[in-house]
């Protein structure tokens, strides 16, 4: 190029180069957009753990219990201040009571809660401290888990865990 000339544009290898970039970047992620059944899982596995972390730190605010229990049959799940047995409200819907049923709606469709064991109940009650318990009120000596379960192009599971002691939701 002749000195003083500005160069304008971009070489065939730049441009070549840049296509192949965004077609490698996008053939990784189509997949990902056609497997409607691992984001839905995703999705309600986020739910329930900021459900559930909630439940706790409510639990902490009130000094008093909060529960949440689980219907694998029912395919829900309901949190309550214990004792009085009331839905706590819903936080991004305070219309609503802090439940949730897993039937194809609000993201949920295709995804089962296939089992929730907290030391053999299907519940767990946070306490003052945010200490978990089973149902009954005894503290958790081992994790307690809720096993997820969503179809899509393939059957996939997840488990959001409980620890025993501190409470915290992962």
């Amino acid at each position: 190029m002749p000195a003083g000339l500005a160069r304008n544009g971009y070489t065939m290898v730049e441009l070549v180069l840049v296509i192949a970039i965004i077609g490698i970047l996008a053939a990784s992620s189509i997949p990902a957009w056609f497997d409607r059944g691992r984001t839905n899982l995703d999705i309600t596995r986020r739910r329930l753990v900021g459900d559930l972390t909630y439940a706790r730190e409510y639990a902490m605010l009130r000094h008093d219990h909060v529960s949440a229990n689980f219907s694998v049959a029912g395919n829900s799940y309901t949190i309550y201040y214990t004792p009085t047995g009331a839905a706590i409200t819903d936080p991004s819907d305070t219309r609503g009571n802090l439940s949730f049923t897993l039937n194809g709606s609000s993201y949920s469709g295709g995804v089962a809660i296939t089992n929730a064991n907290f030391g053999g109940t299907p519940g767990v009650r946070f306490n003052s401290w945010g200490t978990p318990c089973d149902s009954a009120g005894n503290v958790l000596t081992t994790m307690g888990l809720v096993i997820l379960t969503g179809t899509g192009s393939s059957t996939y599971t997840d488990t959001v865990r409980v620890e025993p002691g501190t409470g915290y939701v992962r």
